[in-house]
Order: C-alpha cells, then structure tokens, then sequence
C-alpha cells in the first residue's frame, strides 16, 4: 500500500552532485563547451539542454546548488521512488529549457541547477503531502512563495553577490512547473481512474 520508497542511500542525488563537481573541475573550458547557449543548440549541440543544469559559473555557485540539493532530499526524497524522480528532474530540465527558449529568446546562455531543483522541490512536497499532508503543503507554499517574491521583486538577497552574476529567477519559475507537470503526468497515468481500476479487478 505504501507507494513511498526512500532513493536507497540518495544514489541520485551524489550522482548529480558528483556530475556537477567534475564538470566544475574542467573550468571556463567546461563552462563554455557546456552551459546553455541558444546559437550552439540550434546548430545541433543539443547536450547543452542537459548539462547546463550541470554546469555553474564558480565553486561558490556549485556549492549553494549542492546545499539546495542536500536541502532537497532531506526534506522530500523519503516520498520519491528512483523512477519518479529521474522523471521529475527530466520534466523539470524540460521545463526550464523550454521556458527560456520560447519566452527569452534574447538570453544567450545559461548555467545552475537550482531551476531544476526547484522543480523536484515542489513536485516532492505534493508526492509527501499523500501521508504527510501538513509539512508536504507547507513545503509547497514556501516554494510557491519564493516563486513569487523573485517575479515580483527579483532574487533573494544575496545570490547575485555569491555568483558573481546575474540570476534568471525565472528559470525557477520554469523549472517548478516542469517538475510539478511530470509528477501530475505520473500520478495520472499511475492511477488513470482514481482507484476504480483496482476496485474491478478485486471482484473479478
């Protein structure tokens, strides 16, 4: 009955952290071959539309993105199967990407995986409000709310000083919602009749 099976040791998140440390080793080599770049995707380099969320613009970048990873997990990997996670990192990853490509066509490139974790930060907090409803909504809403102040004011204070760079809060925003669509679009194909399903196959 219990669909929520903890990531065995969170082999997925120190793949991604472990990913993200080596590509910071080739440094602005790595950045350049790398991170999102509008011009090099439509001339086939299409790898960039992964590895950007890999790729970060100094050590102090990677280490705030590993910290909201760490953050992450502790908080909502317990209510994520591997599966569902590798497709809610794909969908958030998706999200991010498509959303800068349709709606910021003048963004040239782009690097940091906090677009994608805000995307598996949210699509987490409603899979652990099926068993823990209070802290799973009250994950959301924060989430939710932090989507908003940075539409409506702009990044959080501070960020911008630890990356050295501008930060493109909507990528967050994108993120959230490819993750958030991926979970939906699993829960919906999971349980395509609410239940009903089950039900006929038990009196057959």
């Amino acid at each position: 009955m219990n669909t929520f099976k903890p990531i065995a040791t969170y082999s997925l998140a120190l793949a991604c952290a472990s990913i993200a440390v080596l590509f910071q080793l080739f440094g602005d080599e790595g950045l350049i071959a790398l991170r999102y770049r509008r011009d090099a995707i439509v001339a086939g380099e299409l790898w960039r539309l992964i590895t950007a969320h890999l790729i970060h613009l100094n050590w102090a970048h990677l280490v705030g993105n590993l910290l909201g990873l760490t953050v992450t997990w502790l908080l909502v990997g317990k209510a994520l199967t591997t599966p569902v996670t590798l497709l809610v990192l794909l969908g958030a990853a998706i999200g991010c990407d498509l959303g800068l490509w349709l709606f910021h066509p003048e963004l040239i490139w782009y690097v940091g995986l906090s677009g994608v974790l805000h995307g598996l930060l949210l699509a987490g907090a409603f899979a652990l409000a099926h068993r823990e409803k209070l802290v799973g909504f009250a994950i959301a809403a924060l989430v939710a709310l932090k989507l908003i102040w940075e539409q409506l004011v702009g990044p959080l204070p501070g960020s911008e000083a630890m990356i050295e760079n501008n930060v493109i809060v909507s990528a967050h925003l994108y993120g959230a919602f490819g993750g958030l669509a991926a979970m939906l679009i699993h829960q919906l194909l999971s349980n395509p009749c609410g239940g009903g399903r089950s039900d006929t196959q038990r009196t057959s």
